[in-house]
């Protein structure tokens, strides 16, 4: 199995594989992903093995054989964790450092909006996928953690108007979401 490349932060990197090396065993058993159809076997069996276990993988790099301790990670935790952000009618994420290189973001403070329901407040104040918010009526936003805090204390209080800070592009801009309270009654949250 060739690396085709390496995530920043993940556990790979961790481990000190590079782009280029081959997999030759996982815990010495071999493996084969020599044609593109053997490559959901090998991901399935990366899958199964439980978060924050010790592997030890064999590669080859420039013709040596090597031996590395892996210890891996939950997917989430280089994808961003998800929330629903249900009563305002959007999906937000967890910026990693993954999401930062892959979508140009200056950092990884605030959280990314993943998904925008057309019809809900978001969607009419105009929330769009890829924006990252960045402070919820100008408290700040680092991470999800404050986003969730600061999006239920609203929730609690019935708050009527919402504004976003949102980074979109290289630019700010505002948002003002309108939720509908008998509409947030029936979310089930």
């Amino acid at each position: 199995m060739l690396v085709a490349s390496i995530d920043p932060g993940s556990p790979a990197e961790v481990a000190g594989l590079k782009a280029g090396d081959i997999i030759m065993s996982i815990d010495r058993r071999t493996v084969s992903a020599r044609f593109v159809e053997e490559l959901p076997a090998f991901y399935s069996r990366i899958a199964h093995i439980k978060p924050g276990t010790g592997i030890t993988l064999s590669v080859q790099r420039n013709g040596e054989l090597l031996s590395t301790a892996v210890t891996t990670a939950r997917l989430g935790e280089l994808q961003g964790e998800d929330f629903e952000v249900k009563g305002w009618g959007f999906t937000v994420k967890a910026i990693t450092q993954q999401m930062q290189l892959e979508n140009t973001l200056e950092d990884t403070v605030g959280v990314y909006v993943a998904g925008v329901k057309r019809t809900g407040p978001a969607g009419s104040g105009g929330l769009r996928p890829g924006d990252v918010i960045v402070k919820v009526n100008q408290a700040d936003v680092s991470g999800l953690g404050d986003f969730i805090t600061l999006y239920q204390g609203l929730r609690a209080t019935g708050e009527e108007k919402i504004l976003l800070t949102v980074g979109r592009t290289g630019s700010t801009r505002y948002v003002l979401l309108k939720p509908d309270a008998k509409e947030e009654e029936f979310s089930h949250e």
